[in-house]
């Protein structure tokens, strides 16, 4: 195929017709017996996740056409309904797969369709368009450029407000909202009502002092599932980290490696890890996993504080013309301790810190992970924090109360 995408995800799916598994290549290399070429348990959204890297851009067509094998439930369906779209010979230059993708799903439905007029739905259409929206893939509008601004600090007895923009999203779309309380694990839904434009905007119920309150927005379609949250994945089993909105807390200490800056600390005597080793530095290099055309970037070029220059990150290649694996983190683990607070005088307190987390770009996708523990002894014991391996190309915050429990 003239698009590179569509060449490689319609391999996967051949192959994934083959083997009825979402992970190919299992064994590929030869250091590593369990690693894999590729998972498509793994979601890549259009346009977030296009990288203009043929094989990364494949895996979000292909994974739609997996996902609407497990929503029918019947490879043999999937299979067929494939093969009938190959006539069409929807292709393209790189660089257009917003429209070829499209145009896969319109044949899609154009397969599946038995009066000659998809406007008015076919047998299976909520299960096929669901599985290419899962994938950013939507008949008109997108739904997957949502854009909210983390790190909400509010007033106790008073209406938590989160604000949203979506633009030109598809017909029938809702939005709305979940949150959760400190430790609950049980998600509470809040309205969100459009205020105009692009504009969208909900309350959260008044919470007291000293609660943390965390939350995630959702895009259903006009088949009412659920296509989207964002922050993406925060409803998975294995779930990425939600919103938090901290209510009446006053900061009273913060390390922005800048004009605020501790006696931060590496390594540890443990660590084994040969490259991608913690550095405290000026802004970071980024990498890509095209250096060339400098597609799919990995590490970012960004640090968080406002004018801020320093930061921490693992490793630094010498150049954005290195290439995405010249300074991962190969052969173990690298830690990073920062300076002891004391805490002592304070009135429930409480941490937060920013990071940047991408793991899903190598050979075996996610199955590195950050970790972040405290110690209350100087480091003789540590209790766990963070432990996750949901990447997260964007810099969230993290916040835990203390004394953890």
């Amino acid at each position: 195929m003239g698009n590179g995408a569509m060449n490689e995800g319609y391999a996967d799916t051949w192959a994934n017709g083959i083997t009825d598994d979402p992970i190919l290549g299992i064994g590929f290399y030869q250091n590593n017996p369990t690693g894999y070429v590729r998972s498509y348990n793994l979601r890549k959204v259009y346009p977030q996740d296009l990288q203009g890297e043929v094989h990364a851009d494949g895996e979000i067509i292909a994974g739609a056409w997996w996902d609407l094998r497990l929503l029918m439930n019947d490879l043999a369906f999937r299979n067929n309904l494939f093969k009938e779209t190959m006539p069409a010979t929807v292709d393209g230059p790189n660089g257009d797969e917003g429209t070829i993708f499209l145009d896969v799903l319109i044949e899609a439905l154009t397969a599946d369709d038995n009066d000659g007029n998809i406007s008015n739905g076919t047998p299976n259409y909520c299960n096929i368009v669901t599985a290419f929206g899962y994938h950013g893939i939507f008949l008109s509008g997108t739904a997957s450029n949502v854009s909210h601004t983390d790190g909400i600090v509010a007033n106790a007895a008073a209406p938590i407000v989160i604000d949203a923009t979506i633009a030109s999203p598809p017909p029938g779309f809702t939005i709305s909202g979940n949150y959760r309380v400190n430790n609950s694990t049980t998600w509470i839904p809040f309205t969100l009502n459009n205020t105009g434009g692009n504009n969208w905007q909900g309350n959260i119920p008044p919470q007291n002092n000293g609660d943390i309150v965390y939350y995630y927005l959702g895009l259903a379609n006009d088949c009412g599932v659920l296509i989207n949250t964002i922050p993406a994945r925060v409803t998975d089993a294995n779930p990425n980290i939600p919103f938090n909105a901290l209510v009446g807390f006053n900061l009273l200490n913060t390390d922005d490696f800048d004009n605020n800056y501790g006696n931060w600390n590496t390594p540890d005597p443990t660590d084994n890890a040969s490259t991608g080793l913690w550095v405290i530095a000026d802004i970071p290099i980024p990498s890509f996993l095209d250096p060339g055309t400098q597609s799919g970037m990995v590490q970012t070029d960004q640090q968080h504080t406002p004018g801020g220059i320093y930061s921490c990150f693992t490793g630094n290649a010498s150049s954005p013309g290195d290439g995405a694996g010249t300074e991962d983190i190969d052969g173990g683990k690298t830690t990073l301790f920062s300076l002891s607070w004391d805490m002592s005088t304070y009135n429930n307190p409480l941490i937060t810190y920013w990071r940047y987390y991408s793991n899903d770009q190598g050979a075996t996708p996610e199955t590195d992970y950050w970790q972040t523990a405290i110690s209350n002894d100087g480091g003789a014991t540590w209790v766990p924090v963070e432990n996750i391996n949901v990447p997260d190309h964007s810099y969230r915050r993290f916040a835990v109360k203390l004394p953890i429990t």
